[in-house]
C-alpha cells in the first residue's frame, strides 16, 4: 500500500541509510534499504551496482572514453575479455545503458564503484568536455579507486592534470602508432596484472 521510489533508495544506500520511514496507510513504518533494493530487477543497474556480487565476479571496472575513439573502446574490451572469465574484473562503460534508464545518473553511479577506472586518452578525450569536467574529477577525486591512463591516440596529457598520472604506452607509444596492435594490447593487460597485483596485497 506505499510507493518507494528506486532513486530514492539508491540515494540511501549510496548514504549507507538502513533503513527508510514509509507511510502505510495511518502507520509510518521502517523498512530495509537493501532489502527492498534485492527485491528489485532492473537490468544494468542494481545487478552492476551490488558491491557484493560485483566482488564475488572480480573488481568493478568503470571506462571513460570518447565515442570518437570507438575502434580503441572495442580492442580494449576484448583484450580484457579474459580477465572476464577468470572472475578477476567486472567491467563497465556507457554502451551498457539500458533504453529508459538516465544515462548521467546511471554513469555517476557506476563510477562512484568502480574500483578501477580506465580512461582511454587521445585529442578526442581530452576535448570532451562530458569526460574531463565531470568523469575525469570524480575519479581523481576519489581515494579508493585506481586510475588507469591508456594513450590510445597521441595527445598532451602534459598540459592538464592527467599529467601527473603515469599513462600506459606500449613501448612508448600510443595504441594507434603500433604496427602490431595486438602485441600492443597484450603489453596493456601485463599492466592490468601489475594493477591487479596491488589490489589483493595488503594495504
Amino acid at each position: 500500500g506505499a510507493t518507494v521510489y528506486y532513486e530514492t533508495l539508491l540515494k540511501y544506500e549510496r548514504a549507507n541509510r538502513k533503513q527508510i520511514a514509509v507511510e502505510i496507510g495511518a502507520d509510518v513504518v521502517d523498512l530495509s534499504v537493501e532489502e527492498l533494493l534485492d527485491g528489485v530487477d532492473i537490468p544494468g543497474a542494481r545487478s552492476w551496482l551490488n558491491l557484493r556480487q560485483l566482488f564475488r565476479s572480480g573488481w568493478p571496472v568503470f571506462i571513460s572514453y570518447s565515442h570518437k575513439d570507438m575502434v580503441y573502446y572495442d580492442q580494449l574490451r576484448e583484450a580484457l575479455v579474459p580477465f572476464e572469465r577468470k572472475g578477476e574484473l567486472t567491467v563497465w562503460a556507457d554502451r551498457q545503458i539500458d533504453a529508459g534508464q538516465r544515462w548521467e545518473g546511471e554513469i555517476v553511479r557506476v563510477l562512484d564503484h568502480a574500483v578501477i577506472v580506465i580512461l582511454l586518452l587521445s585529442p578526442s578525450f581530452l576535448a570532451s568536455q562530458y569526460a574531463m569536467e565531470k568523469e575525469v574529477p570524480a575519479a581523481l577525486a576519489r581515494k579508493d579507486c585506481v586510475v588507469v591512463p591508456i594513450e590510445v591516440r597521441p595527445c598532451r596529457t602534459d598540459k592538464g592534470e592527467l599529467g601527473a598520472i603515469q599513462a600506459i604506452r606500449p613501448g612508448g607509444k600510443a595504441i594507434s602508432q603500433h604496427d602490431r596492435v595486438d602485441d600492443a594490447w597484450m603489453e596493456v593487460t601485463r599492466h592490468l596484472d601489475r594493477v591487479l597485483a596491488g589490489l589483493k596485497s595488503p594495504r
